[in-house]
């Protein structure tokens, strides 16, 4: 094998039922001799941290030194065989592809009518559950039947006007999903758009496919890819209430359609995670306690999950809700409940994920004046740039740095990280105009005599974010560094978590939920991918 660890990452993702699965599949299944592959798969399993030389040690007295790698291939492969029988009842990929296969064997031993009853088997179950690639493959084979029976012309015409018909569903499905994934891909590589002009390019991606009606109305797949798409250009437009009702509207599109059915952690989960975290942004509170039970009772919570990451998500939520009412400690309470559970995964979380946890954290942070652990969260933040991290969050992490750096009084470290940020803004052509007001603030505040000329640059900056505060494409940058709030502590000569906490009392006993400023991601719960 190509790399001597991977069998024991094999074994360590397998759950306690799935190892018993194969302890059984093993023993009737497997070739003369099994008794030794279950001894290998024993040792390595009673491994902690994977030693080849032990268990090559232990398994050669059993077995000429020779078969070692011939024996780590054979079982490798078992155990692959057996997860297949494992998740095949659960799969209906597998189900519909097992039962083509069946009718082709059928076909070749000329027992035609029985093939003809699995064809016609597969076929209802793969249009039943909107796999319609696999839908043409049993049209393809009804088609073999008509050709060797004679069928005329009509009926031959019959059977390629349905090919047709599912390949169109087919191809409408991938343009639905090839926009919504080029969305997010643009999302990631540039981040938000910043003006009209590149909004209308968001828009045009999405445009770029047929609309809905034409055939997402016999593929609810589809128009679940179409909406979720929708529901992402409202959001990069600040219409966080139009983006959370999108996701609300394919909740139950998702529980009529079956092309999910059986794998919600990658549906239903990742919509209801969207929810919560476009609640926190329209501070819509009744609606986060509505979904966020959901969320976190459907989260797979072992730590080997594939789909940890998802309870991970869940839990970024708790700390930015406090962040959202001002409420530091009991943010930093949730952030370390947050950090724990991310030590404890063993699956790697993605670089977004890990960022977005970091960011949060930094904020509480800042927030509580612990300016040493804010600079540690925000460098682990600029160490996952070569993993692909998504630039917005890179952009806003730099701005974060200057901020941070700002209240230690780091001045000879500020005026080499205001050129550096400087240079990358323009490079990349990223920069909002409040990153550019703020870098300017601090250069002229790295100019004054005395630190008694501060107060009226506060000021005068203030008034360039009040300018700024409701314009859509510098709200989402705004809010997440709460630049607005930061800069009335200073001004009021106050700290900056009191100010926060004054801020959401002012607005809450004044219904001015605009005027409170969130701490929340730019990150969505999670893709939507094909069912099983």
């Amino acid at each position: 094998m190509a790399a001597s660890s991977d069998l024991f990452e094999l074994i360590k993702s397998l759950s306690k039922s799935e190892k018993r699965y194969f302890r059984i599949f093993a023993s009737l299944y497997a070739r003369e001799g099994s008794s030794r592959y279950l001894q290998l798969f024993d040792l390595i399993d009673a491994q902690s941290v994977y030693d080849e030389e032990e268990v090559r040690a232990r398994f050669q007295r059993k077995l000429a030194a020779r078969h070692f790698a011939e024996a780590k291939y054979y079982l490798y492969n078992a155990i692959l065989r057996a997860l297949h029988l494992y998740g095949a009842d659960q799969s209906v990929d597998v189900q519909i592809t097992t039962t083509l296969h069946q009718a082709m064997i059928l076909y070749d031993r000329n027992l035609y009518r029985q093939s003809e009853k699995l064809v016609a088997r597969a076929r209802d179950q793969a249009i039943a559950n909107e796999r319609w690639h696999l839908a043409i493959d049993a049209d393809m084979l009804e088609h073999r039947f008509a050709e060797r029976d004679g069928a005329p012309p009509e009926r031959i015409g019959e059977l390629l006007k349905r090919i047709y018909h599912h390949d169109d569903l087919s191809r409408d499905r991938l343009e639905q999903w090839g926009a919504y994934v080029q969305t997010l891909a643009r999302i990631r590589a540039l981040g938000r758009p910043r003006n009209s002009r590149q909004l209308e390019e968001f828009a045009a991606l999405l445009n770029g496919g047929p609309e809905p009606g034409r055939l997402c109305a016999a593929s609810l797949s589809a128009a679940i890819y179409h909406l979720y798409s929708r529901a992402v250009l409202q959001q990069v437009a600040g219409d966080y209430r139009g983006a959370a009702d999108s996701f609300r509207r394919m909740l139950p599109m998702f529980r009529d359609s079956t092309y999910w059915e059986g794998c919600e952690q990658n549906s239903i989960l990742p919509v209801i995670a969207n929810i919560c975290m476009l609640s926190i942004k329209a501070r819509d509170l009744s609606a986060f306690n509505e979904y966020y039970p959901q969320l976190l009772a459907g989260t797979e919570r072992s730590p080997r999950s594939a789909y940890y990451e998802m309870y991970v998500n869940a839990l970024i939520f708790k700390p930015e809700l406090h962040l959202a009412m001002g409420e530091y400690q009991d943010a930093l309470a949730a952030g370390e409940e947050l950090e724990r559970a991310m030590a404890a995964a063993e699956v790697p979380l993605g670089v977004a994920r890990r960022a977005h946890a970091a960011m949060v954290l930094a904020a509480i942070h800042f927030g509580l004046g612990n300016y040493s652990r804010c600079i540690e969260l925000l460098n682990a933040i600029f160490a996952m740039k070569l993993e692909g991290l998504p630039v917005h969050r890179y952009d806003m992490a730099r701005i974060y740095q200057l901020m941070v750096h700002f209240e230690r009084g780091d001045v000879d470290l500020l005026e080499h990280l205001l050129r550096s940020a400087h240079r990358h803004f323009v490079a990349g052509n990223t920069g909002y105009r409040s990153e550019a007001i703020v870098i300017a603030f601090i250069k002229r505040t790295l100019r004054c005599e005395s630190r008694s000329q501060w107060a009226g640059l506060f000021r005068d900056l203030l008034d360039q974010v009040l300018l700024i505060l409701d314009d859509p494409f510098e709200s989402a940058f705004l809010n997440w560094l709460d630049i607005a709030t930061w800069l009335r502590s200073k001004v009021a000569g106050i700290p900056y978590a009191q100010a926060r906490l004054e801020q959401v009392r002012a607005a809450a006993g004044t219904g001015d939920q605009a005027a409170t400023g969130v701490v929340v991601s730019d990150e969505s719960g999670g893709s939507v991918r094909a069912g099983n």
